[in-house]
């Protein structure tokens, strides 16, 4: 029997044998001319082999094996590859195996792809990667890694170390969900949670004296708690209703819930045995209002102490307590404003601080010894700490740029640069250690996406989109009088729309000037062969701009129509040019003659306003019939009572033909497509992520499918090659594509680094392309090298 080194070095041996054979069954094989996948036990267990003989090369991890594999197998191995070549690769997929699925190799290449092209790391092209070929991309990947992404914005992360060794990452979102993953393998750990309707609740793990780590929660109706590794909450809720939660073991070994409700008071939970008792063994006033953040820290004299602060309404107060007692331990530390976020961190001097963050206006760190403290300007959404391998502490913060920054509490200093990757407010964050000593940071937003960054190691973030606070809101082709197809794309700033080359992605020209943030775009052509971008801007005027790309200087000239969120564009039969507007609101604001059509060039209204005061618009397209009658469809919705409804127009006249019934939820995008022999088709996609095909002519429901997971926000329309029409649709950070005549999916799905606003349908080189805005901005093509979808 060989033991010690030896018998290690014969075991690396073999398996490195066993992997070497298995890498030549990972190799791509055709059959009657369609991919084969790898036997399923190369795709499962073939990385375990070489991660086990320390040799993770080129052979397994490539753009033409890594689509057929076993994500949550390879990701819990946290390989690290032999090569930079194979680094590169892996570290790109890791951030990308988020979405990987077993069953759709071709939509993990297509996938893999696009990250690639999004790091300006281009990779072979291969036979599975032929649909949703990128002809460039400005999409940023950030330099962590999305551990999932949900239907919801996430509002409380927590994480914990279950029993079997695991790392577990609890999120819990505005869509009144609490969900338990893996945080090495990305898999989830139970059913979700459901813990009532509304915003995310306060949330805690806590790890009990026998080892089980349980879910604390606040909901509607009180304070559950759950083991994820059993399902949900047994028995009934306890307490009211909680707006700061915290977990923690006292001294002598009792496991401890802390909650703070809207009246100041804060109630003590035993949970040590699993279960609530029926009544908090200690109750105390601690603000005069709001409880809104818990924080558990080292008192100075070496006490176990607990941090308060109040809210809005509240005494703007940070208060410290003796956990044990439940006595004041200091003085309250005073602020300006309501704290809304706030961590302790003990320094190398053995000094205890607080940093707090109030109302987005200041961040203080306070010297709990001697109750001084130094103050910078900034907005802070929110704070934890992570203690590093030296020993050293450091304090995360979420910024208002999305991202996240690491620093010295001691001098304040910058640790490493920001983590990068969220596109919307990042709304928690908290910190976890590997079995190895490394310190993982876990946050959850706004944007709906669970993001994770290793603080030894951050990835490639790709090439940086546009700077600007928002996402690009819309997208339009338009060609210049030079012959050079652009897009132009607005939403991201607040007052401006880019253009950009088409086939290069290169910036055309100054960006066109808006008086407010751009939310949609549409193209018209003049009589006289002008084509025009029309911008609809969130202004207080509530005007159209009218931007000429062939003037010098497109400032472009007001068209006011008193709405400017919904944009369709047509020419009459009389030869005019009009455009169609509309008001979007999710309020009780009345805006009188919401759709209205309104001539180009004098800007006059033709008609009476088409829809009452009382509905706002969603979305509008325009068609022409096959007898030529020229139609508009629009979807609205009744502001008080929440009613969806799709209508159509005979456009010249502005005569009701009437509804469109059949829509089960909000409609959000609308297009239309002509086919060569058959009915003007409707596409419209619904809140749901339901979309649908309608006969604009019969006004009939011709079709429905289950298109995404995330309300369907952009579709548009085209022709390939072959004569097909087809609907491009995007939704969360999927595209999809569809044939219009069969009403089924072309290819797999895209999955994308960020969320998808807008999309655009124009030909390069005569091959249909997608012109996709939204977190970043990209051009994708819609066929294969050989013209077929």
């Amino acid at each position: 029997m060989v033991t010690g080194v030896a018998g290690e070095e014969e075991g690396r041996a073999v398996e490195g044998r066993i992997a070497d054979a298995l890498s030549r069954l990972a190799r791509t094989r055709r059959v009657a001319g369609a991919p084969v996948p790898p036997p399923a036990y190369v795709r499962r267990h073939a990385v375990e082999h070489a991660a086990a003989a320390g040799d993770l090369d080129q052979r397994l991890i490539t753009p033409d094996f890594l689509p057929y594999i076993d994500a949550e197998r390879l990701r819990s191995l946290n390989p690290t590859a032999t090569n930079a070549e194979t680094s590169g690769l892996l570290r790109l997929w890791r951030q990308a195996a988020h979405g990987w699925e077993w069953d759709a190799p071709e939509a993990n290449a297509s996938a893999l792809a696009f990250w690639a092209k999004c790091a300006d790391e281009p990779l072979p092209r291969t036979e599975l990667a032929g649909h949703w070929n990128a002809q460039w991309a400005q999409w940023p990947l950030g330099n962590g890694e999305i551990l999932t992404r949900l239907p919801a914005p996430v509002g409380t992360v927590a994480t914990a170390a279950l029993p079997d060794g695991r790392l577990a990452v609890v999120a819990s979102g505005n869509d009144g969900t609490v969900s338990v993953w893996d945080l090495d393998t990305g898999h989830p750990i139970g059913e979700p949670v459901t813990t009532g309707p509304g915003y995310a609740r306060p949330m805690a793990v806590a790890v009990l004296p026998d080892g089980r780590a349980m879910v604390v929660a606040g909901m509607p109706d009180g304070l559950w708690m759950w083991d994820p590794a059993e399902g949900g909450p047994p028995g009934e809720p306890v307490g009211g209703t909680a707006l700061a939660l915290v977990t923690t073991a006292l001294p002598d070994g009792r496991v401890v819930a802390i909650t703070g409700d809207v009246l100041g008071q804060m109630d003590f939970w035993d949970i040590t045995a699993g279960r609530f008792e029926a009544r908090p063994f200690r109750s105390m006033d601690a603000h005069d209002r709001t409880v809104s953040a818990l924080c558990v820290a080292e008192l100075p004299d070496g006490r176990a102490g607990l941090l308060t602060t109040g809210g809005i309404l509240g005494d703007n107060t940070i208060r410290v307590w003796d956990l044990v007692t439940g006595e004041p331990a200091a003085e309250p530390l005073r602020h300006d404003s309501p704290v809304t976020a706030m961590t302790a961190a003990r320094l190398p001097t053995g000094a205890t601080v607080v940093v707090a963050g109030a109302g987005g206006r200041d961040r203080r760190v306070w010297d709990l010894a001697t109750g001084t403290h130094t103050r910078t300007d900034g907005w802070t959404q929110a704070l934890t700490t992570a203690s590093l391998p030296d020993g050293r502490s450091v304090v995360v913060e979420a910024v208002r740029d999305y991202s996240l920054h690491v620093w010295d509490p001691s001098d304040a200093s910058p640790v490493g640069p920001p983590l990068n990757g969220h596109t919307d407010f990042v709304q928690s964050v908290t910190t976890a250690t590997r079995p190895d000593g490394r310190p993982i940071v876990v946050s959850g937003g706004d944007d709906g996406t669970v993001r994770c960054w290793d603080l030894e190691t951050r990835p490639h973030s790709g090439r940086a989109s546009a700077a600007g606070p928002y996402p690009l809101s819309s997208v339009v082709p338009a060609r210049l009088p030079d012959g050079r197809d652009v897009i132009v794309a607005g939403g991201r700033d607040m007052r401006t729309a880019s253009v950009t080359d088409l086939a290069s992605g290169d910036a055309v020209g100054e960006p066109l000037r808006h008086r407010d943030r751009v939310l949609t775009l549409a193209t018209a052509e003049l009589a006289d062969g002008r084509t025009v971008v029309l911008a609809g801007g969130r202004d207080n005027e509530s005007t159209v701009l009218v931007w000429d790309l062939a003037a010098d200087e497109a400032e472009g000239r007001v068209l006011s129509h008193g709405a400017s969120s919904v944009l369709a564009s047509a020419g009459l039969p009389d030869g005019r040019a009009v455009t169609i507007t509309g008001h979007f609101t999710r309020s009780q604001r009345r805006t009188p003659g919401a759709l209205r059509v309104r001539d180009l060039l004098t800007g006059e209204t033709v008609g009476e306003p088409l829809t009452s005061p009382d509905e706002s618009v969603d979305a509008a397209a325009t068609a022409t019939l096959p007898d030529g009658r020229m139609v508009l469809i629009a979807a609205t919705d009744d502001v008080e009572n929440r009613v969806p409804v799709l209508r159509v127009w005979d456009l010249p006249s502005r005569r009701l033909h009437g509804p469109l019934h059949g829509s089960t939820s909000v409609v959000r995008a609308i297009a239309t497509a002509s086919p060569a022999h058959g009915p003007t088709l409707a596409i419209t996609g619904e809140a749901n992520g339901t979309l649908r095909v309608w006969d604009l002519a019969e006004r009939q429901l011709l079709g429905t499918q289950h298109a995404h997971r995330h309300p369907v926000e952009a579709i548009a329309t085209t022709t390939l090659s072959d004569g097909r029409p087809v609907a491009v649709t995007g939704g969360g950070a999927t595209l999809r594509l569809w044939d219009l005549l069969s009403f089924e999916p072309i290819g797999p799905p895209l999955r994308l680094p960020g969320r998808v606003c807008a999309v655009a349908t124009a030909r390069l080189d005569g091959r249909a392309v997608a012109a996709v805005a939204g977190d970043g901005l990209a051009v994708v093509h819609l066929e294969r090298a050989g013209g077929d979808g």
